[in-house]
């Protein structure tokens, strides 16, 4: 007797119940690999990338932050600039100017010895005259003090470097520069009278009228230099002002500080003082306090 054909199982039911058995172990696989790949069990292949490329993104920033800062911005860099040179500049003024604190002492001997002894000895007399005419211009004797006692005057109504350019400059205006050499050296008096001398003539007035102006003679000096392309001598006046001495030059209106103008010369000689040392009265501490 032969059975239903429905009862009998064909190839088109084998083929399916073999791809539902394939799905199940396919699903059971997928379950399995889930449940290995959570959190606990963290060995999955995705977690450790993640893992990984976070590590290094931490060890990245460390990184910059910590050998590479960034720059500082143009502000910064300016301001750091200018208190660099407010510190050097600072500096250079604190140190005193010995530049012609060493200067080889030149003694006069033979007729310079002579013609020096007679130009203090001139000077020390012209003085008489000048405190005369200071006190009383009404009975002043001569018109060379009277204009000597105003050239004073026009430096004593300023302070500091002012006071000494003003005297510079009309000290400069005061006189008649000659290209002749003169061999003698005169009180500022004389020169004034003549209305004419070179490089010594100029000195010796600066000199004197500084010296009228408050500025005592350990802070004036009278010294000569030789040229470096020239080999000729030539007499200037150097006056200490604060720390830092200031030359005075009949061939310029300028103030130069010592140790940029003795770099135009090759040697200096500082010649000795023409006035004596006097005891600063208050009227010389009101006329210059320095």
């Amino acid at each position: 007797m032969h059975q239903p054909r429905s009862a009998l199982p064909t190839i088109a039911d084998m083929c399916g119940a073999l791809a539902m058995s394939s799905k199940r172990q396919k699903r059971t696989s997928a379950k399995r690999c889930e449940q290995k790949s959570s959190p606990a069990h963290p060995i999955g292949t995705k977690s450790l990338v993640a893992d990984f490329l976070r590590d290094q993104q931490v060890h990245t920033k460390e990184y910059f932050v910590t050998e590479l800062p960034p720059p500082p911005s143009w502000k910064s860099r300016a301001w750091r600039c200018l208190i660099a040179l407010l510190l050097l500049a600072l500096t250079a003024q604190a140190e005193a100017d010995k530049s012609l604190d060493f200067a080889a002492l030149e003694t006069p001997n033979g007729a310079n010895l002579a013609m020096w002894r007679e130009l203090k000895s001139g000077i020390e007399e012209e003085q008489k005259i000048i405190t005369k005419c200071r006190s009383d211009p009404a009975t002043c004797p001569s018109s060379a003090a009277l204009q000597f006692v105003a050239l004073v005057n026009e430096g004593t109504r300023y302070e500091g470097r002012a006071r000494i350019g003003h005297i510079n400059r009309a000290a400069n205006l005061s006189i008649r520069a000659t290209k002749k050499y003169l061999e003698k050296w005169t009180p500022p008096l004389e020169t004034l009278a003549k209305g004419i001398g070179d490089c010594k003539q100029y000195a010796v007035l600066k000199y004197v009228a500084l010296n009228e102006a408050g500025y005592d003679v350990d802070r004036l000096r009278i010294i000569v230099v030789e040229g470096r392309m020239m080999r000729s001598s030539h007499a200037v006046v150097a006056v200490r002002s604060g720390e830092q001495w200031i030359v005075l030059d009949n061939h310029s209106y300028a103030l130069v500080e010592s140790s940029e103008f003795l770099r135009r010369y090759t040697s200096v000689a500082l010649l000795p003082q023409l006035l004596r040392r006097k005891l600063r009265t208050a009227e010389d501490k009101a006329r210059n306090p320095e």
